[in-house]
C-alpha cells in the first residue's frame, strides 16, 4: 500500500518521501518508494537524510512494521546501521 508523500522542508531544500507497506508472511515491511526534491548543498541532503529516517523508522514501527528498507541508489554511506538485502541492488535492510 502506497502512502501520500510527506515533504521535508529546509531553508536550503524540499524533499517529498512516498512510503509504501507491504507484507511478507506474517510481516509488515516498510519502505522508502520515493525519494525526490532538490536540495542546495549535497552534505545538507545527507544531514537530512538522516536525520528524518529515524522518524521514519519511528512511524514503520509504530504502524506494527518489524522490518525498514530502502535500495535505489546506493545508501550504506549514509545508513550505516542498516544491513545488506540480498538479492536487491543496492538493497538496505533494518530491524525494527
Amino acid at each position: 500500500m502506497e502512502q501520500y508523500p510527506f515533504v521535508i522542508e529546509r531553508p536550503y531544500g524540499r524533499v517529498e518521501v512516498v512510503l509504501e507497506v507491504y507484507g511478507t508472511g506474517d510481516e509488515m515491511i516498510c519502505g522508502i518508494y520515493e525519494l525526490r526534491g532538490k536540495i542546495n548543498v549535497r552534505r545538507h541532503f545527507h544531514k537530512l537524510i538522516r536525520a528524518h529516517v529515524k522518524r521514519l523508522e519511528r512511524i514503520a514501527k509504530q504502524s506494527g512494521c518489524s522490518e525498514m528498507r530502502v535500495a535505489g541508489r546506493n545508501w550504506k554511506r549514509i545508513l550505516k546501521d542498516y544491513q545488506p538485502l540480498d538479492g536487491v541492488e543496492n538493497g538496505l535492510r533494518k530491524a525494527l
